[in-house]
């Protein structure tokens, strides 16, 4: 079943419309989102825009966890609505790390802290979103970009050559975004030195490579008549088919810049390594 809600994310120093004030009168940016029942955002879809902030807003979204909501005593897929107020003083001033503002956090954390959990977090996204060892940025979110998570030069790198982005079954039908939902990363430790940190990582997943032909040219996977066919459909063959071994051990590079913390696949570097 999926039920509806609505919260409002408000002082946000942090059909479709464009939301546009006048004077200080803050604007409002409504994004319907649908909430798993392990509490991961997906499928965000702009109602009411405030274009100057969309992509932040939206990429912010697609990376929080919240608590699940359970219906009759069982986690439930929740269609959200989050309506969102934004004052026009934050046009220019909205954080990167939009998501981070929005996260429960204990009072008094030290900027070490703050930055320890904005790596992890970061981390665990990509880490989810299968993007470990290459920016694979057809992989995220729709709506989500990829500029506010991944360094400059990799981007630039990846734009010019194409053709290097890996290919696979789940990319060929665009599942990579549905398939993180049931995957699971936990980051164990982070090192932070200077302006670069590594985030090491557990990555525990079904065995997507096994997905059975059937199921990836069904009509719930290809063409699903709603929102959450496709994921109950992946749903019901991710818990007959659960993770298998120990969980799979990465690390992930990070360099922080004037607007904060990318991840840094150091793609230049690797195609035109230095001379010894």
């Amino acid at each position: 079943m999926l039920l509806g809600a609505q919260l409002i994310l408000a002082g946000c120093t942090a059909g479709r419309e464009a939301s546009r004030p006048e004077n200080s009168t803050p604007a409002l940016m409504r994004v319907k989102c649908l909430i798993t029942p392990r509490g991961t955002i997906a499928r965000c879809h702009v109602l009411q825009t405030v274009p100057e902030v969309e992509a932040r807003i939206v990429t912010a979204l697609s990376m929080l966890r919240r608590e699940a909501i359970f219906h009759r005593g069982r986690p439930a897929w929740i269609d959200y609505t989050f309506n969102i107020q934004v004052q026009p003083s934050d046009f220019s001033a909205l954080p990167k790390n939009l998501y981070a503002t929005w996260e429960k956090r204990a009072s008094g954390e030290s900027e070490s802290q703050k930055t320890d959990a904005e790596l992890r977090h970061l981390a665990s996204f990509l880490c989810r979103h299968q993007l470990l060892d290459f920016p694979a940025t057809s992989r995220l979110p729709a709506g989500v970009d990829s500029s506010l998570l991944i360094r400059r030069e990799d981007l630039l790198f990846l734009w010019r050559q194409p053709f290097l982005a890996p290919f696979t079954e789940l990319d060929r039908r665009d599942l990579y975004e549905d398939v993180a939902h049931f995957v699971s990363c936990e980051a164990t430790e982070v090192r932070v030195s200077g302006d670069t940190a590594v985030v090491s990582l557990r990555r525990s997943s079904p065995p997507w490579d096994a997905l059975p032909l059937d199921l990836l040219d069904s009509e719930e996977v290809i063409e699903p008549r709603a929102l959450t066919d496709r994921l109950q459909a992946l749903a019901r063959w991710a818990e007959e088919n659960p993770a298998r071994g120990e969980p799979s051990v990465h690390s992930l590079a990070f360099v922080k810049s004037p607007e904060g913390w990318f991840a840094d696949y150091h793609l230049p570097e690797k195609a035109n390594p230095a001379a010894p």
